[in-house]
């Protein structure tokens, strides 16, 4: 079974995520700060992990995203946030990123990213 990490220190955007990728047959990992992101990936090893950009804990999305790269070299990342604006969700790539979720987004957006990600 596939395995998604979701890292967002927003209940909600955790739990939403969660719950369509488990209707999607694949097996969510939630984390509510970079920290605990280092942490489970100690143990696991998901093919997608989505990254919010504004995260609690002094540990950026984005500062995230290199330390997690080299522990999870074949998985692809996914930058989220709600400001569309922002440098990293112009140009997701440039950052490290695969590919880039704005909030919010449909159950279809999530669906796709996921499924071209895979």
């Amino acid at each position: 079974m596939k395995t998604i990490l979701i890292i967002d220190d927003e209940v909600m955007i955790r739990e939403i995520i969660a719950i369509h990728v488990r209707e999607m047959m694949i097996r969510p990992i939630v984390a509510e700060s970079g920290i605990e992101a280092l942490e489970i990936v100690k143990t696991e090893t998901p093919e997608i992990v989505f990254v919010d950009l504004t995260l609690p804990m002094g540990l950026s999305g984005v500062d995230l995203v290199g330390p997690l790269k080299k522990i999870l070299p074949d998985s692809i990342f996914i930058a989220m946030s709600g400001y569309s604006d922002h440098d990293v969700m112009l140009n997701p790539q440039a950052y490290g990123f695969h590919n880039r979720l704005l909030k919010p987004f449909s159950r279809q957006e999530l669906k796709n990213i996921i499924y071209q990600s895979i």
